[in-house]
């Protein structure tokens, strides 16, 4: 079996097991929703490995493009290592005001990266990531926002729920415009797709698919509930199965490299 018809099978595997859950989501949403489960643990465990997973594929996609450049890849990179850090601190903290907010802030951050490689070939954005500024400080102001809202939760946004658990309308706007950026992307990395044929370009593009429904999953879940927990373990496996193509295709490029030294 040639390599090109083994990822064809992964990626229509993951297509239709995609909207195999997002189906069964929103046939048993009702059940979903009236289901509740308190437990702050397991939540930290899915978030932790979600950081880990995103950071793993910055770091990865950052020695990549020092091989081979590619702005598009770069923002992305830099969009994982702002929700890594940002869903890691939010992993760290107890529920509440800082909870809700570093999650949306991790999503909206990611989404915004993700969006911006529709403007890559800006005067300004070349700059900036040709002398690498804006990678270094995105994640700088990404760290630093995610210590302060750990260290001093009081500080934050009021953007949790004040009353039966319910999201408020701020939080609801954050994660909606986060799932719209993420959108935004998919016919991009299609179209790079179809001119390069990077295989990277179609993996990126179920992600931002995948997280950007998860975030329109968002508004109509609340805390503790069958959807909310449904739209963790989505991003994860997302994550997971990112982390895994990306390191098999960096894997694959050195061993290329190696071979030409």
């Amino acid at each position: 079996m040639s390599l090109m018809l083994r990822n064809r099978i992964v990626y229509g595997g993951i297509v239709v097991l995609t909207f195999a859950a997002f189906l069964t989501i929103f046939l048993f949403s009702d059940f979903l929703s009236s289901w509740k489960w308190f437990h702050p643990e397991i939540h930290s465990t899915i978030e932790t490995l979600g950081g880990i997973s995103s950071i793993l594929i910055c770091f990865v996609l950052f020695q990549e493009t020092l091989v081979l450049p590619n702005d598009t890849f770069f923002l992305v990179a830099i969009g994982f290592a702002c929700m890594g850090i940002l869903d890691t601190f939010h992993a760290m903290c107890k529920p509440g005001e800082a909870f809700v907010f570093l999650h949306s802030a991790a999503s909206l951050s990611g989404g915004f990266f993700f969006a911006l490689i529709w403007f890559q070939n800006c005067k300004l954005l070349k700059n900036l990531l040709k002398n690498r500024t804006i990678a270094f400080g995105s994640i700088v102001i990404a760290a630093s926002v995610g210590l302060r809202a750990l260290l001093s939760p009081e500080d934050v946004p009021k953007i949790i729920a004040f009353y039966n658990n319910k999201f408020t309308l701020a939080a609801i706007l954050f994660n909606t415009l986060a799932s719209l950026f993420f959108l935004l992307s998919v016919p991009k990395f299609f179209t790079d797709y179809r001119q390069h044929k990077n295989q990277k370009s179609l993996i990126f593009m179920y992600l931002a698919l995948l997280f950007g429904i998860a975030e329109m999953i968002f508004q109509f879940s609340n805390a503790w509930d069958g959807l909310w927990w449904s739209w963790h373990l989505i991003r994860l496996i997302a994550f997971m199965i990112t982390l895994v193509l990306v390191f098999k295709q960096y894997y694959q490029l050195s061993q290329v490299s190696s071979e030409h030294a």
